[in-house]
């Protein structure tokens, strides 16, 4: 005689959140970060030669600045306003000492607050950091990169800039196609240009998801 087995239909199990992935990885990155951290400590102090010591204690520094530049661009928790001048600020400074570049960094941010949703920010930084890893990349060595913040009714601007001359490649690779895809997610778009001697690249993107960025392009 055949038994008869009860089946439960099956539980639709939905996708996991993207966002959520993301954040448990960016918490495992960072524990790694602090891992090699306390091994280079340790082993520094297990040393007895100053140059070797030295030599540790500098490759811990540069792991520290990398860990808080990753830290600093972290996806938001949860949705909060951010306001995007101190958020750019801290960004740039944390990119700046991860890069350990010789490259003056100047940043021009408009005195009135820009405020946005912290998941929109978070995108706009993306962006930023990925342009100024470009500029270090293919500006001049000893020159200088300038980072703008400009409002224009209800539409940011924000350009990245540096002294160098035009590289076939530079706007070529998968960073900038995926930052243009993060422009797009925020209704906006990047522009490009080159001349007197800087090559530079521009945000133009509403400041929320009400308006859309309707400016003419840059000149």
């Amino acid at each position: 005689m055949m038994s008869i087995i009860n089946m439960k239909p099956a539980v639709a199990v939905e996708p996991p959140d993207p966002l959520v992935l993301l954040q448990e990885l960016n918490h495992r990155v960072a524990n790694d970060y602090m891992t090699l951290i306390s091994d280079l400590a340790i082993a520094a102090r297990g040393l007895t030669n100053s140059d070797d010591r030295a030599a540790l204690i500098n490759a811990q520094n540069r792991i520290r600045a990398l860990a808080d530049a990753h830290r600093a661009l972290q996806a938001p928790c949860s949705e909060t306003t951010v306001e995007l001048s101190a958020y750019l600020m801290a960004i740039c400074d944390a990119t700046a000492k991860a890069r350990a570049t010789e490259r003056r960094l100047t940043l021009f941010l408009p005195n009135a607050e820009v405020v946005m949703t912290s998941a929109r920010a978070w995108r706009v930084g993306l962006i930023v950091v990925e342009l100024l890893t470009n500029a270090a990349k293919h500006g001049k060595r000893t020159g200088e990169i300038v980072v703008e913040l400009q409002t224009v009714g209800r539409n940011l601007i924000c350009s990245v800039a540096n002294e160098g001359c035009f590289a076939q490649d530079a706007h070529c690779g998968s960073g900038l196609a995926i930052i243009g895809m993060l422009a797009e997610d925020i209704g906006g778009r990047l522009e490009y240009r080159a001349g007197n001697g800087w090559i530079g690249a521009a945000l133009v993107a509403p400041v929320d998801d009400k308006f859309e960025a309707g400016l003419a392009p840059l000149s």
